[in-house]
């Protein structure tokens, strides 16, 4: 019985592992990927916000199971759909899950390995289980009885009492012969128990394997399959890869070659144009030299030397990748500074009408370097038509626009994602330091936006100031925006998001207006949630201004948790300004605080009738030292709902264009309005206090210049230097 069960065990596990070793040699390495995981999750990125898509891209690194891996996803993008997830919460979760990677050079390539082995044993499983549904339709249909005879019909099970006839008469010294030569052609199971007890008892050795030898056999056979396997799937070329992100990295975009790209390398210190260019230690000299070795539709790579300065600008850009998930890369390679791109009196990065698809340019630096008499042109200039573009961890400081991102005619799916754009300088007119139009699907997240210079225009003998006019000027003709986490200080407008869309948790600081949400006759449906405005400041044209955030032409806009706080020198202030056209907007659980200027500076502006409704519900307006509540360019006529406010004042509550309101004449608008002093723990905070908390100088511009050194080489990505950690220090002020 033991011996057959042996015999039996063994020739299934060898039968197993043979086709082990088969499947091995047949599996096309790679055949699922940590690109094609990122494909996936890039697939669905239009859906919800690339932050939360990218903890979904996580899930794929460190799960070897496809269906619970989309699961994950799934789960992580419908939870930010609706808007359950907070950004603090899913940051920590990304941080435990990347934790527990392993800690190996080439993750990429032992998560393919790991995937080949689960899909081997995979195949073997599936044969399990079917087995086992056989098994118990039979039981369930025939009883034991059944399994048993289709056991014995395949010669699996012999019954006991043929084994023990079989026995007998093997140990027989006066065998029958007759009757055993009878039962041996009538019985094949008596025939292979026979044989079996005569084998045990013959002189000579067995001429099959015993069953002690399979174990060794089954282990020979596992490392056969296993080296196989190994072999194959390290077959691919060994470029450089770039590596899983780790827990300090968990909001970059993941990007890594694929199998047939071609990776480009080029150094304007060691390289020499004669070299391929292929390998990290023969690269190209010139930008041209390795621009020339792309290959248009393919998801080639063209790696910049960290710490090279490369002079002049990049060659007309004209080339795409191959897919969403095999865009063409420029990036950067060795440790390092970013490489500089030092473009003088040309473009940094420059693409004219025609169409692209599928480019990322990552991790470098770009700068004019002209005296500050010269006129400089754009840092990055993308004007085509196509889609799928990534710029991400680029420093571009001292040109008339730092980016120019235009369709021609239109864009799709642009990502402009952790980059600084500093300084940007144009004395001819105002400028702008970012500059998108007719584009869709623009992600705009955790930005640097800065202007340390004067508000004045520049001269021929100074060069002190410039006249900046936007930080961000995401023009009307986008599509819905997403305007994310980012960090703007010193314009007239900081935020300039007309054509509406997500704004949320954005922090402005000392400009003219904050943010200004939609424009023109076109409705536009936003959220603007989580933001907030310190300081002011004027137009650069002497124009006195001092706005938090305009609302215009929105319909069906939320505008919840935002906190306008603490003006400082604009004139005209005023905490939120509505526009007429304005219609099924909600102003719920905001707050105001001390937004104090020269004219009447009321907490929030209504610029006419609304067309309505207009609800306000359930915020602070607080003006302890100076300024109204609220000022309303014509009476108020129904169209505007208030209700739960808390106001705390000092000349008026509210006022329109000709008489002052008592409390209770205001009362008979808003019965339920609680007038209060608000309890605040710290309402004064700033970015200098939080600066100096962390150790630093108390100073904003201080505190801005430590996070430009912010990016995903160097120091990394520090999250106590963003707007997100700025914001809670300024919040907490606000706790009872």
């Amino acid at each position: 019985m033991e011996g057959q069960r042996g015999r039996i065990s063994s020739a299934v596990c060898v039968a197993v592992f043979a086709a082990a070793f088969l499947c091995a040699g047949c599996a096309k390495p790679g055949t699922v990927t940590i690109s094609e995981g990122a494909q996936e999750v890039q697939a669905i990125a239009g859906s919800s916000e690339a932050r939360f898509v990218r903890i979904g891209e996580l899930a794929v690194t460190t799960s070897v199971d496809a269906e619970r891996a989309a699961a994950t996803r799934a789960a992580i993008v419908a939870e930010c759909d609706a808007g359950a997830v907070e950004q603090q919460r899913i940051h920590a979760a990304a941080g435990t899950v990347l934790k527990a990677l392993p800690s190996v050079e080439d993750k990429a390539t032992l998560f393919d390995k790991i995937v080949s082995l689960v899909k081997m044993l995979g195949l073997w499983a599936i044969a399990i289980v079917i087995g086992g549904l056989i098994v118990a339709a039979l039981t369930y249909l025939g009883g034991w009885g059944a399994v048993k005879w289709v056991l014995q019909k395949f010669g699996l099970l012999i019954p006991r009492c043929i084994r023990a006839a079989a026995k007998f008469d093997a140990e027989n010294q006066a065998p029958d012969v007759e009757r055993i030569a009878a039962m041996r052609t009538a019985n094949p199971l008596y025939e292979r128990a026979y044989l079996a007890e005569k084998r045990k008892r013959a002189d000579r050795p067995p001429t099959t394997r015993s069953p002690r030898l399979a174990p060794v056999a089954v282990v020979l056979l596992c490392a056969l399959a296993g080296v196989r396997a190994s072999a194959q799937l390290s077959s691919s070329p060994p470029a450089v890869r770039i590596p899983a992100p780790t827990a300090e990295e968990y909001g970059w975009t993941w990007l890594a070659p694929s199998e047939d790209s071609q990776l480009v390398y080029v150094s304007a210190g060691s390289g020499n144009d004669a070299n391929s260019g292929l390998a990290p230690d023969a690269p190209k000299r010139t930008l041209a030299a390795a621009y020339a070795l792309l290959r248009d539709g393919y998801p080639d790579w063209m790696l910049l030397k960290s710490g090279d300065r490369f002079d002049g600008g990049f060659p007309a850009w004209g080339k795409s990748g191959r897919s969403r998930g095999e865009p063409m890369v420029v990036w950067a390679y060795g440790p390092g500074a970013r490489p500089l791109v030092r473009s003088g009196s040309s473009v940094g990065l420059e693409a004219q009408t025609r169409v692209l698809h599928d480019v990322a340019v990552c991790g470098l630096a770009f700068v004019a370097g002209l005296p500050p008499t010269a006129t400089p042109r754009a840092g990055i200039s993308w004007v085509c038509s196509g889609s799928g573009f990534l710029f991400e961890d680029l420093d571009v400081e001292g040109y008339a626009t730092n980016l120019v991102v235009q369709g021609w005619p239109r864009l799709d799916r642009v990502e402009v994602r952790r980059c600084t754009f500093w300084n940007p300088r144009r004395p001819d007119a105002g400028a702008a330091n970012v500059y998108v139009d007719q584009a869709d699907g623009l992600l705009f997240e955790e930005n640097l936006l800065v202007n340390l210079r004067g508000n004045d225009s520049l001269t021929a003998g100074g060069g002190g100031g410039t006249r900046m006019s936007h930080q961000a000027y995401l023009h009307e003709s986008c599509g819905p925006l997403r305007v994310i986490g980012n960090l703007a200080y010193n314009a007239r407008t900081n935020f300039t998001c007309r054509s509406g869309g997500v704004v949320r948790d954005n922090l402005s600081l000392r400009a003219g207006q904050g943010f200004q949400v939609g424009w023109g006759s076109a409705l536009s449906t936003s959220t603007v949630e989580g933001n907030v405005c310190a300081g002011t400041r004027d137009h650069w044209n002497g124009q006195p201004l001092g706005q938090g955030i305009v609302l215009a032409a929105q319909d069906g806009t939320r505008v919840a948790g935002n906190l306008v706080a603490n003006s400082s020198d604009g004139r005209y202030t005023e905490g939120f300004r509505v526009e007429a056209d304005c219609r099924g907007v909600e102003l719920r659980v905001n707050i105001v605080y001390r937004w104090e200027g020269t004219y009447e500076s009321p907490c929030v502006f209504f610029n006419g009738a609304a067309v309505g409704p207009v609800l306000v519900r359930e915020n602070d307006f607080q003006q302890p030292t100076a300024g109204v509540g609220l000022e309303f360019l014509t009476a108020p006529d129904g169209s505007v709902v208030f209700a739960e406010n808390r106001y705390h004042y000092v000349d008026a509550l509210a006022i329109d264009a000709d008489r002052e309101y008592s409390i209770a004449e205001w009362r008979a608008i808003e019965p339920s309005a609680v007038l209060v002093q608000a309890p605040y723990a710290a309402p004064q905070r700033t970015v200098g206090d939080y600066h100096a908390s962390l150790g630093g100088e108390n100073d904003v511009e201080a505190f801005l210049i430590e996070a430009r050194r912010n990016g995903r080489g160097g120091e990394g990505w520090r999250p106590a230097f963003t707007a997100g950690a700025a914001i809670r220090f300024i919040r907490e002020g606000f706790a009872p």
